[in-house]
């Protein structure tokens, strides 16, 4: 950040706040807010002004804009078509961003040298990013069977979580229970993660999400480059996920992506082709496929599991799904198993919508169980608005289910659409049903297509896949 500039946020609701706040916490002053909510136009948040943006225009060209609202490709747009430079508008909406914009190293008491408040004997080599909490998804699931691989073949490792759970250690996992509470301050947690990530002479830093782990593995990457290794894996096709990447890319020595589309996309927005490497799943399957389905006087029974949320899975729209089955007389049942958010909404949907001879909602199902789930499941439904490459999709696959699945990221890796499975656009609730019911009529298709679906896993995928991909990482 060049000293001297006006800075100016524009945003001046909760990222805005929580972005002057942390600035103040660093020694940081903001000279005023823009906003387009004429409610706020005129008010002081914290003692800073907020103004309308027609105020940006009279200001000297010596300016830094930060956008500190979740509308950012809007201003951005916005501020470009009033003749703002790019060059001075700056995203302000991940905690990433703080690293190349927000620490004046001489004003910020950064330490001089690794601390050693933990003896390096007792750190782990290898720590993953699980700070979004230990629920049943796809990042956790893989995350606790690559800690567990790479254990196999020497290395030590620990789930970094913010806060540890009686299953946890029941699992016999190493875990490492870091201080997320927003509330001491956000500058006071990246220290406590920066002592914590800086113990061992030579560490491996996993960072699944774009947070306060991620910003502060570049930190110390920043701080101490030939102490420590830090590698991202891009688990969701989500643009903030690449933004953050090529913005950090100098401090990234490896990025981990799960499909083909991800791989494209990062390379289409220059981030090196040399650090990214292609991070297949290990799945384990049968020798010989054994699957048996229903026949046509029986419930054709279909499956899905993941996280309970709206946000990405869209699991509101897998019980409008179950609604609109029932309307058209199909018997089926469809087995839910996972943990989230929405759990109370969707047993309180179940009931309103007299759905509890058709939908079970199972809840949590340890992961040892997942291959019997969905074996006796014909057919594995998602309605996701945006994936990585599903986990789930892959396992179901593998067991004999086949997919029917809105076409997000990694699906067109494992699914060829009509032979062992079914692609549909994202929000296509209708042709999901369409492709259900037409299962359901022609179950003579069901072996056939599972079968295929199952060979597909099988020739891609194997449990030593990823081993080879972690040997050379990890050197």
């Amino acid at each position: 950040m060049s000293e001297g500039k006006i800075k100016i946020f524009f945003g001046a609701g909760r990222i805005g706040r929580r972005a002057l706040s942390f600035w103040r916490e660093i020694g940081l002053n903001l000279d005023f807010f823009c906003d387009n909510n004429p409610k706020l136009l005129g008010k002081k948040i914290e003692g800073v002004d907020v103004l309308p943006i027609e105020t940006i225009l009279k200001q000297p060209q010596n300016k830094e804009i930060f956008i500190t609202c979740k509308d950012e490709e809007i201003i951005l747009h916005q501020l470009l078509s009033l003749g703002i430079k790019k060059n001075q508008i700056i995203r302000y909406n991940t905690i990433a961003s703080i690293i190349e914009y927000f620490f004046p190293f001489s004003k910020v008491r950064l330490p001089i040298e690794i601390p050693v408040c933990i003896s390096a004997s007792t750190m782990p080599e290898v720590i993953f990013d699980l700070s979004m909490g230990l629920v049943l998804g796809g990042v956790e699931t893989w995350s606790i069977q690559t800690s567990k691989q790479l254990k196999e073949i020497g290395y030590s490792t620990a789930l970094l979580v913010n806060s540890i759970k009686p299953s946890a250690q029941k699992n016999n996992l190493n875990i490492i229970s870091a201080e997320f509470n927003e509330n001491i301050g956000e500058w006071k947690i990246i220290e406590n993660l920066l002592h914590l990530l800086t113990q061992k002479k030579y560490s491996y830093l996993i960072c699944n999400f774009m947070g306060y782990f991620f910003a502060t593995a570049c930190l110390a990457k920043k701080l101490f480059p030939d102490n420590l290794k830090v590698i991202t894996v891009i688990h969701n096709d989500v643009e903030v996920f690449y933004q953050d990447c090529i913005q950090m890319q100098q401090y990234i020595d490896d990025c981990l992506i799960i499909s083909e589309k991800m791989r494209l996309k990062l390379l289409e927005k220059g981030f090196p082709k040399e650090k990214v490497t292609y991070l297949p799943w290990d799945i384990a399957c049968d020798e010989i496929f054994n699957h048996t389905y229903s026949s046509k006087n029986e419930a054709i029974r279909i499956g899905y599991a993941g996280r309970i949320v709206i946000e990405a899975k869209r699991i509101d729209s897998v019980v409008l799904l179950a609604k609109k089955l029932k309307s058209k007389k199909i018997n089926f049942i469809l087995e839910l198993a996972g943990t989230g958010t929405y759990e109370k909404k969707l047993v309180q949907e179940i009931k309103e919508g007299k759905l509890h001879n058709e939908v079970r909602f199972l809840g949590f199902v340890n992961h040892s169980e997942i291959k019997s789930f969905w074996r006796r499941q014909d057919i594995m439904i998602s309605c996701s608005e945006h994936e990585g490459h599903s986990l789930s999709q892959c396992e179901a696959m593998s067991a004999g289910a086949i997919p029917i699945i809105t076409d997000i990221s990694g699906a067109r890796d494992d699914v060829i659409d009509g032979e062992n499975g079914f692609i549909v656009e994202i929000g296509a609730l209708d042709e999901m049903v369409d492709k259900i019911c037409f299962l359901y009529e022609h179950r003579e298709l069901l072996p056939c297509m599972g079968k295929k679906a199952y060979s597909k896993i099988k020739e891609s995928y194997s449990e030593d896949n990823s081993k080879k991909v972690w040997k050379t990482i990890l050197q």
